[in-house]
């Protein structure tokens, strides 16, 4: 048997266990009042006590290991004792949708493993013979009522089989027809409704509790014979779920040998219930997943085992090796904000968790690093600092063009990233960039760029940028001087009148004052091009 399920049976006397391997002791019911035992020759003692044992070893044969242990008599205890597991059956075989009734228009989620219903019990002297065992009925999603619906019908069964084992036939009832038996409610599609939280505005009607570790109050009910005094193991104190009492509050029902309950907020703890049952169809699908052989998509290697695979949320299966290497190749890449499921025709996302199971420890340090790299360079009001040992995320007031880093404490300004310079304009590096950039701009970036620069100052450049422009198309600057000079007409020997040097239009040169139009009849040169353009022109 698991040793959870082990653990729980040796502490099932004086104090009941919590079974929080599966998370199914979320509150508890007792098996009723009963009388005292009558007394019972020995002969009869030892005959139920074969009867017993008879039972234990039939159920270890019918039951699986890791839904039945049981413990027998030994110097800790003086009956033997065991827990059930009894898995639900749906009709038909498929789902099962959960619904909070205390959200409004919930649509619920479907699982496909309900929470097993546990049934703890303890044999007397007087079982089979003259009563039947005691026990416990305990699972998150069963509620006070339906807790108690469940034990009076156990205990029809057990009256209607009296002197019998019973064990069995509880088991059967829990599995085959106990979803029935509670009402559950189908869809249109046939699919059964399990609705968890309270209904109808009674504040125990589907009540789900969570144990308090501290406190432990004998509150089950034990029954023997046909009524009596209640006996039996004390499990943790409940908070129960429900409408009526304020959270912290205490009601005082009159529940005969139960103890006050101390009730929380409702919506708190149904919400932990739900999601005990949503972690415990995922726990069920996962091992039978790791159990199971798959075939990967990538490699199309057929029959490997479900340990060496991975089935990501959208349901696609590969293996461990293949997808690993494949998000890795992606981490490099730089592509982390573009981690999809590689089957063709999915766009589903991987989750960093589902990266993390396949890639090395170091290829996640650079994906969170990436990932947080790109997930702040889309965030408006957070920017890096500007200096390149420190790179710390600093964040922006709003109404200021000034940074901040907590870190380095370097003042900056948060469009050219250079130290603070206060209401002076931005610095120009790049001039010809800065004024095509806002020549180009419109709306919320053109605003932008004259908050950086000003408007005056960007007008007076993009006028300067378009007459530098104008003259590099229309005019070519002196070789000695540099003045731009344009050639309105004429032949191609041009003189500067800033500089008084003539040179040649074609080439650029400089020429000879004393024979300017030697340069024209020089082979190798401009030779016979004195009047080229001037020519075309005409």
């Amino acid at each position: 048997a698991p040793c959870w399920l082990t653990a729980h049976i040796v502490l099932i006397e004086p104090e009941r266990a919590s079974c929080g391997g599966v998370g199914m002791s979320a509150g508890a019911a007792g098996a009723g009042p009963g009388l005292d035992p009558p007394e019972l020759t020995p002969e009869e003692v030892e005959a139920n006590r074969e009867t017993q044992m008879d039972e234990l070893g039939a159920l270890e044969e019918i039951v699986e290991s890791k839904r039945f242990a049981y413990s027998p008599a030994n110097e800790l205890r003086t009956d033997p004792a065991g827990v059930l597991l009894a898995e639900m059956k749906v009709d038909p075989p498929g789902k099962v949708r959960v619904i909070r009734s205390d959200l409004v228009h919930d649509e619920g989620f479907e699982v496909e493993n309900l929470v097993p219903i546990e049934l703890a019990f303890t044999f007397g002297q007087s079982y089979p013979s003259h009563g039947p065992p005691s026990f416990v009925l305990s699972c998150c999603w069963l509620g006070r009522v339906r807790r108690e619906k469940l034990r009076a019908r156990l205990l029809e069964l057990a009256s209607e089989c009296e002197g019998d084992p019973i064990l069995f036939s509880w088991y059967q009832f829990l599995q085959d027809e106990a979803l029935e038996f509670l009402g559950v409610v189908k869809g249109e599609d046939g699919t059964p409704i399990l609705t968890m939280g309270p209904e109808g505005g009674e504040a125990r009607q589907h009540a789900a509790s969570v144990p308090v570790p501290a406190a432990a109050a004998e509150v089950i009910e034990a029954t023997h014979g046909d009524g009596g005094e209640a006996v039996g193991p004390a499990p943790e104190q409940e908070l129960d779920v429900g409408l009526a009492g304020a959270p912290g509050s205490v009601e005082d029902e009159d529940d005969g040998d139960y103890e006050p309950r101390r009730t929380i907020s409702g919506s708190y703890a149904v919400a932990a219930a739900v999601e005990r049952v949503r972690a415990f169809d995922q726990k069920e699908k996962d091992e039978r997943f790791k159990s199971a052989f798959h075939t990967c998509e990538i490699c199309f290697q057929e029959g490997i085992v479900g340990t060496k695979c991975i089935k990501l949320h959208c349901s696609h299966v590969w293996c461990r090796s293949c997808i690993g290497g494949y998000f890795s190749a992606q981490i490099d890449s730089g592509e982390v904000k573009n981690m999809k499921c590689p089957a063709g025709g999915c766009s589903a996302d991987a989750l960093p968790t589902e990266v993390k199971e396949v890639v090395t420890p170091e290829d996640y340090e650079k994906y969170e690093a990436r990932l947080l790299e790109v997930g702040l360079s889309e965030m408006a009001d957070v920017i890096r600092c500007p200096r390149l040992d420190c790179q710390a995320p600093v964040i922006l007031e709003k109404d200021t063009d000034m940074g901040e880093c907590q870190t380095c404490y370097y003042v900056f300004c948060k469009h050219c990233k250079k130290i603070w310079h206060g209401i002076q304009p931005c610095e120009i590096n790049d001039l010809r960039k800065v004024v095509e950039d806002y020549d180009n701009a419109t709306g919320a970036e053109k605003a932008r760029l004259e908050k950086m620069y000003g408007r005056k100052k960007l007008m007076q450049l993009v006028s300067d940028v378009k007459d530098m422009e104008y003259l590099r198309a229309n005019s070519v600057p002196c070789p000695h001087c540099g003045a731009w000079i344009s050639k309105i007409d004429g032949c191609n020997k041009m003189h500067c009148s800033r500089c008084q040097r003539s040179f040649c239009w074609l080439c650029g040169k400089l020429i000879t004052d004393k024979n300017p139009y030697d340069h024209f009849n020089r082979p190798g040169g401009c030779d016979g091009k004195l009047f080229v353009g001037m020519m075309e022109a005409w």
